[in-house]
């Protein structure tokens, strides 16, 4: 193991120089390290290497004699049946393939970088289909809290989200236009307010009311899309737009569904069939569905706050009466 550090520290120490070095040769000679890095190393059968052998991001194949140690780092390792090696074998990231007439005289030590053990009812991590099933789980979990928040909006204020359903339902585009110039903005305006915030003394106390700022921003964006699902599950059993149609939580259950059912089906398919040009057109398609609600519901959120607070009556028109007639 001090071999293995020592050429840890060659490497760290020497790295440039010796990763220039591409055409090598076989001498009684030492030259501190053979290294290669994003390139491949063979040793053939007959030829002797005295230093220590470090490959990192490259594949290395040991048929010849091997005096000090051979790491192979992020590549597979094959080791021939006329290979010597004296020093000791590591492996990391890699595969290690080493013929059992191999002769080694030190350590063999194979470290695989693995994920996590994962187990969803029998499918584990880096099996076919692993990756849709998690990402089916975390779309049903996003999908479900959006959902729950939605419903407790339109129960707790109707009032609130039947106005936004109106504006969606009679300015769709401008609605649209609104949203995704918030969409564009938001980041940037919140950066900027940021600094100019800790720039000033009385700016940095007002920084502990951002993450009620964010909530509530969060809130009136799925306050605009449960109005969109309202509005389209209205629309579906013949009603009005908004929620006072006398079912609301009905109303954007069945538009909530419509909004979803191309992701969820995008996803359900991907557990079974895996990946294909089919499953990733289902995927966009729901994406760009959802996309275009919640453009639309924050748009039309935005636009009813703004009307809210900046709402001008205007002044009756002066009545003039007409002059008496003088007989």
């Amino acid at each position: 193991m001090s071999r293995l550090i020592l050429a840890a520290a060659i490497l760290l120490t020497a790295a440039p120089a010796f990763a220039q070095l591409d055409d090598w040769s076989y001498p009684d000679r030492r030259e501190g390290v053979h290294l290669r890095i994003l390139n491949d190393y063979d040793l053939p059968a007959g030829a002797t290497a005295r230093e220590p052998i470090v490959i990192i991001a490259g594949s290395a194949t040991i048929n010849g004699r091997a005096e000090d140690d051979v790491v192979v780092v992020g590549g597979t390792l094959r080791v021939g049946p006329t290979a010597v090696i004296r020093g000791d074998v590591v492996a990391i990231g890699g595969e290690a393939i080493i013929d059992p007439a191999a002769q080694i005289s030190g350590e063999v030590d194979q470290t695989a970088i693995m994920g996590p053990d994962w187990d969803f009812g029998g499918l584990h991590w880096g099996t076919p289909g692993w990756w849709a099933t998690f990402a089916f789980g975390a779309t049903l979990l996003r999908l479900g809290i959006v959902l729950s928040v939605a419903l407790l909006l339109t129960v707790v204020a109707p009032d609130w989200i039947n106005s936004i359903a109106r504006r969606a339902s009679s300015a769709p585009l401008g609605s649209a236009a609104i949203g995704v110039a918030g969409q564009v903005l938001f980041v940037p305006g919140l950066i900027a307010v940021t600094i100019a915030l800790v720039v000033s003394i009385v700016g940095i106390l007002l920084l502990v009311a951002f993450p009620f700022v964010l909530g509530a921003a969060g809130l009136l964006w799925v306050a605009g899309y449960a109005a969109v699902a309202a509005n389209i599950g209205s629309r579906l059993r013949g009603r009005e737009a908004g929620v006072s149609s006398g079912a609301p939580i009905l109303d954007v259950l069945i538009g909530f569904a419509l909004l979803s059912g191309l992701t969820l089906v995008a996803h359900t398919a991907a557990i079974g069939s895996g990946s294909s040009p089919l499953i990733w057109m289902l995927r966009g398609s729901g994406w760009l569905v959802e996309w275009m609600a919640w453009t639309v519901g924050l748009g039309a959120a935005l636009a009813a706050v703004f009307d809210s607070r900046h709402r001008v009556t205007p002044p009756p028109i002066p009545y003039a009466s007409p002059a008496p007639t003088v007989s």
